[in-house]
């Protein structure tokens, strides 16, 4: 927003500052200055009777306040006058003046306006601090004894766990293992001389992979003499051609086998008995 200010007649409505001050001008540049830094948009401009210097004064101007004198023989309200009505957009301005002739020209212009005491009390309202944040009101013992009547008291909170350290202590190095031996290796002479003995890591290492030695199944008992006179002589076993000749006659149904011969048959071929064959 653009501010159109009229100096003299604002310092006249100051509690703090007098026209009678040489330093007057300069006062309320600063206070304008800090008022305007307050927003970023504001845009300030003030003009001033006629003063040690004509026009614009660089001195008392920065980014956001431009502060312009009367030149010899022309008014402060002749140059407000003649700006309002060089303005192309009077909608975005504001005049500060008590003055009724610029004011007049002002809303002419469809311009809105402030007067200089009402402008004054802005800008003392925006330099207080701002007030503290509210506090919460403290309870008689009245209220406390009947808040505990109707709702008890507050229950505890349970006690936190204790916080664990942000670093966890390192564990012990553990023992160094001793390296196993590397296994012998034996010659085959020593393994036929019956020398090659497993050493307590590899016999340990061949029971978790193939697992204790089977028991060796007891030697047959001799037979007593008894039974083997009892025996029947064993038939020694034909000969092949033989063998051949009694497997054609069976073909052709002239075979009278002997129960030996049967035996015999059946040993070596296989298949049903023919002595139980329709």
């Amino acid at each position: 927003m653009n501010y159109l200010i009229d100096g003299h007649n604002l310092i006249a409505r100051m509690p703090d500052l007098s026209l009678e001050d040489p330093d007057d001008e300069a006062k309320l540049a600063r206070r304008l200055q800090m008022w305007a830094a307050a927003r970023r948009k504001r845009r300030v401009m003030v003009i001033f009777d006629r003063g040690v210097v004509a026009g614009k004064s660089a001195q008392l101007s920065n980014n956001q306040v431009q502060v312009y004198f009367a030149p010899t023989g022309v008014s402060a309200d002749s140059l407000l006058v003649r700006h309002i009505n060089r303005v192309q957009n009077p909608a975005e301005h504001i005049l500060v003046s008590s003055d009724r002739a610029i004011i007049a020209a002002a809303e002419a212009r469809g311009m809105r306006t402030v007067f200089a005491e009402v402008f004054v009390a802005q800008m003392a309202e925006e330099r207080q601090p701002p007030p503290p944040p509210p506090t919460e009101p403290s309870l008689s013992e009245a209220e406390i004894a009947e808040w505990l009547e109707l709702f008890g008291p507050v229950p505890e909170r349970p006690a936190a766990p204790p916080r664990l350290p942000l670093r966890q202590p390192s564990p012990p190095p553990a023992a160094p293992v001793p390296p196993l031996s590397p296994p012998r290796v034996y010659s085959p002479e020593e393994y036929k001389a019956g020398l090659a003995h497993m050493s307590a890591e590899e016999l340990a290492e061949w029971l978790a992979l193939f697992g204790p030695e089977p028991a060796s199944q007891p030697a047959p008992a001799p037979p007593d003499a008894a039974s083997v006179q009892s025996a029947p002589p064993s038939r020694p076993p034909a000969a092949r051609g033989h063998t051949l000749a009694v497997a054609d006659e069976h073909k052709e149904g002239r075979a009278r086998l002997t129960p030996e011969e049967i035996e015999l048959w059946l040993e070596q071929f296989g298949g049903e008995d023919p002595r139980y064959q329709d």
